[in-house]
């Protein structure tokens, strides 16, 4: 993994049909997005930086209460896992 980018991995939530990711940069800065599977490398991130990242499952019905919270210093590569 490259030192501008990081892995997120989420286990299902039961009936959502997508999810949306949401990337707090160090300047407060929310960049979300929406995709349909359970992981997402995030590229192009200023290396070095701290980010904090949660995720909302989206249902047919609504959306659900966002995840906890997870951080990542980009160049510090790990998997971050979590439930929505």
């Amino acid at each position: 993994m490259e030192a501008s980018s990081f892995k997120l991995d989420w286990q299902a939530a039961k009936d959502a049909a997508s999810y949306v990711v949401y990337v707090n940069d160090e300047d407060n800065q929310t960049s979300p997005f929406e995709v349909t599977a359970t992981s997402k490398v995030l590229r192009d991130l200023e290396p070095g930086n701290t980010y904090m990242v949660f995720v909302v499952a989206i249902y047919p019905t609504g959306q659900s209460a966002q995840s906890n919270s997870v951080s990542q210093i980009t160049g510090e590569y790990k998997s971050k896992r979590y439930i929505p």
